[in-house]
């Protein structure tokens, strides 16, 4: 697969974007974020958990590991709340051997797969690390769903942020170049929730396709789907 130095993909799966529900100016407050700890630890770390919220009842709640977004809670017309994303009610759940699925994780380098886990950039062959068969699948056997992440929240006239970063380094997972990458989830009072940007940075030559591996489920299925990931 020849691929040119510039080629810089941003690409949204499974992208929730401006899910609002229905409120009047009147009632509407600042959307607040808060942090915690889970009491899970990863190579040393304490997973954290940071949550969103704002007076029409929605909730996002995403965790420092692979910047997964756990719960996304949504009010319909009658004032029902239902989380329609699939995730595990604790954040232990993401650690399990073998792995999950890639339950609203951030994927990267790559989001699909990379047939035989080769790729040809400005005149070199990279072989990257094999975890579907022959292929690459979403950034290899450690990409960005397993990854710890460094977070910070942010109040903006868009609303309450959590901004999660992390370096790539050259090497990982047998990508080339180191890659600086943010991701921010914004919840606001009158937008609703949104992924309002991706940000990447090449220090050097490298291959990012980044994607957002929520699914998201209207509230006829969500006692199925309760049923079929507890």
């Amino acid at each position: 697969m020849m691929l040119a130095r510039s080629l810089l993909l941003l690409a949204g799966f499974g992208l929730v974007a401006h899910l609002s529900p229905q409120a009047t100016p009147a009632t509407q407050k600042a959307p607040a974020v808060t942090h915690a700890g889970t009491g899970v630890t990863f190579e040393g770390k304490q997973i954290e958990e940071y949550t969103l919220t704002n007076n029409r009842g929605m909730e996002v709640r995403a965790i420092t590991y692979g910047g997964i977004i756990r719960v996304l809670k949504v009010p319909d017309r009658a004032g029902r709340v239902a989380d329609v994303v699939l995730g595990f009610d604790t954040p232990r759940r993401y650690l399990s051997d073998p792995p999950p699925p890639y339950f609203g994780a951030i994927i990267g380098r790559y989001g699909n797969r990379i047939a035989n886990g080769t790729f040809t950039l400005d005149g070199h062959t990279y072989t990257l690390a094999k975890n579907n068969g022959p292929n690459s699948l979403h950034g290899g056997n450690r990409g960005f769903d397993k990854r710890m992440w460094n977070a910070e929240t942010r109040h903006t006239a868009d609303g309450a942020s959590v901004v999660f970063s992390r370096l790539s380094p050259d090497g990982e997972e047998g990508y080339p170049g180191n890659l600086q990458v943010s991701v921010t989830y914004t919840l606001g009072s009158t937008d609703g929730f949104s992924l309002r940007k991706y940000f990447s940075r090449t220090v050097s030559s490298c291959l990012p396709l980044l994607a957002i591996h929520s699914l998201v489920w209207w509230r006829a299925a969500s006692s199925m789907i309760r049923s079929t990931i507890r």
